[in-house]
């Protein structure tokens, strides 16, 4: 494709635009790579063109011309002519097509264990009391003191966390 003068000076001062809203300094080389990828994006290439540049334009091209979004190559391997800036051949590359990500089962916390029954509930309420009442005890010495607390503290753990991943999954869906 042909571009009118016109074109030419509005895609190189697009470029220069673009270079120093970066702080970059204008060079002819960052002008002409500029126009060389914007050119790719579009579908054109340059005589010289890099393999990436031609892997650019061709993508673009194959959007254009593929409306309904389908894919239209066969398989994992993806392969191109490569050509060197000379013009030369540099044989075919080959590309692995990307996958899409793999869907994993939704996260279950660690310490979400399994549903009490309702006699295991009551067991384990009762035993909650009954080491309450014990640790009301005056005689308790500091050592028993803190071993009731360290089971009643296990035990009201155990009651909270069960049926608890129950109400968070139900609020996460």
């Amino acid at each position: 494709m042909s571009r009118t003068m016109a074109e030419q000076y509005a895609l190189n001062v697009e470029a220069a635009d673009y270079l120093r809203a970066r702080g970059a300094p204008v060079t002819p080389a960052k002008v002409e790579s500029f126009v060389r990828e914007r050119l790719a994006q579009n579908g054109e290439v340059l005589p010289g063109a890099a393999v990436d540049e031609i892997v650019t334009a061709v993508n673009a091209l194959m959007q254009q011309a593929n409306t309904q979004r389908k894919d239209t190559t066969m398989g994992k391997e993806q392969e191109f002519a490569g050509v060197t800036r000379d013009g030369k051949n540099a044989g075919v590359i080959k590309r692995e097509r990307l996958e899409e990500a793999q869907q994993y089962q939704q996260p279950e916390d660690y310490f979400a264990e399994p549903r009490l029954s309702e006699s295991r509930r009551a067991e384990l309420e009762m035993l909650a009391e009954g080491l309450r009442a014990q640790l009301g005890s005056a005689q308790l010495t500091p050592s028993n003191r803190i071993r009731l607390q360290q089971e009643l503290t296990l035990i009201e753990r155990t009651l909270g966390k069960t049926n608890s991943a129950d109400e968070r999954r139900g609020f996460a869906r």
